[in-house]
């Protein structure tokens, strides 16, 4: 995946300013980056119209005669669905539009007619594929069979986090890749526990067993699974470092403990610091090798929202390798002081985008 600068996201305004001064000890708090803690995805709005036209087309293939639109209100004065009901009552259409603007068209079959719906197909009008037989891009029609709750956690190399988001995905029988559009879940929802006044879910749609991913930021920008190694831990603890003369320090106080900044030069110049190292609590003291602030897309089939979040690079103990930690507050504290010209030097910055790509078993991997 290609990572390129943006300059859409700025750091003005995330942050207080944390002072590297021997005497002050007062500015100690900073804000967190903004949306880092907001669920994913964000609040949507539902909007229906029994005069659309692909709703209208759509009542067609059955034939002018089988349907007839009945209005729906729901228990928000503000959500009205258009649901275009079967004479015969067999048929039921309903068409959703999501945050993107995008439309959703549900078909649920009832065998008996009594209301009782045994399966249910979704068209995406938004989401065409390639067909080999007509040589044209089409919209699919699938079947739905579950919703499933999924919940991520950001985790850092050393085993901590203070960041993670949850939503739930809409799966089809015919595709592993699931649709993460929060009004269309949120309907399915109240149709599975019979908020939908004369619908009732026979077997159409259930739940699907949850899914609950640990997951860190990789070395190139993208997120990995697996066991987290915190061995360079126990190094910085067991090895020291010369580092230089240590010129000021401060200390910060975040929801992952206490820390101690040191502001550190190599010469005689007190007025360029040439590196800044951390010494949390209980651990070892660690150079900071740079600050990046990452602006990151989710998607599926639907786009699932976006989140900032900010890491932090450290070197391991005597070597140029380098691990990633995510304590927001600390991160804050770090990319306020880049606007002093003393730290010009001391470590690298970097604002990216990322786009991320939820696949069908749920793992979160770099969108092609």
């Amino acid at each position: 995946m290609t990572i390129t600068p943006i300059s859409s996201i700025g750091h003005r305004g995330y942050t207080k300013n944390i002072y590297f001064e021997a005497r002050n000890r007062d500015n100690r708090e900073s804000h967190s980056i903004r949306n880092t803690a907001m669920a994913v995805p964000l609040t949507v709005l539902l909007a229906m119209s029994p005069l659309n036209p692909v709703l209208a087309e759509r009542n067609s293939v059955f034939g002018e005669d089988d349907y007839a639109t009945e209005m729906v209100e729901q228990a928000s004065p503000t959500d009205e669905i258009t649901f275009v009901k079967s004479k015969d009552g067999h048929g039921m259409l309903v068409q959703l539009v999501d945050e993107n603007n995008d439309s959703f068209y549900l078909d649920f079959q009832s065998k008996n007619a009594d209301g009782k719906y045994q399966s249910v197909t979704v068209d995406m009008p938004f989401n065409k594929e390639y067909n080999k037989k007509t040589k044209r891009a089409e919209s699919v029609t699938r079947t739905i069979t579950e919703i499933r709750p999924l919940k991520y956690t950001l985790m850092g190399d050393d085993g901590t986090s203070d960041i993670n988001f949850s939503f739930k995905q809409v799966r089809t029988k015919e595709s592993p890749v699931g649709y993460s559009s929060d009004k269309l879940a949120d309907f399915l929802e109240d149709f599975i526990n019979g908020k939908i006044e004369g619908m009732k879910n026979d077997g159409a749609v259930k739940y699907g067993a949850p899914l609950d991913l640990k997951i860190r930021m990789g070395t190139r920008g993208n997120f990995v699974n697996g066991a987290i190694n915190t061995k360079w831990l126990d190094e910085g603890r067991a090895v020291s470092e010369d580092w230089g003369r240590t010129l000021t320090s401060v200390d910060i106080e975040t929801s992952q403990g206490k820390y101690r900044l040191f502001a550190v030069s190599t010469d005689r110049n007190n007025d360029d610091f040439e590196s800044v190292i951390i010494k949390k609590d209980g651990e070892g003291e660690f150079k900071v090798a740079g600050v990046k602030l990452s602006h990151i897309n989710l998607e599926d089939r639907a786009k699932i929202g976006d989140f900032n979040m900010g890491v932090i690079e450290l070197y391991k103990r005597n070597s140029e390798a380098k691990v990633r930690i995510t304590d927001q507050k600390l991160f804050d504290a770090l990319w306020s002081v880049t606007e002093d010209p003393r730290f010009n030097n001391a470590f690298s910055t970097e604002m990216v985008e990322a786009k991320m790509r939820i696949t069908g078993d749920g793992l979160m991997v770099t969108a092609q």
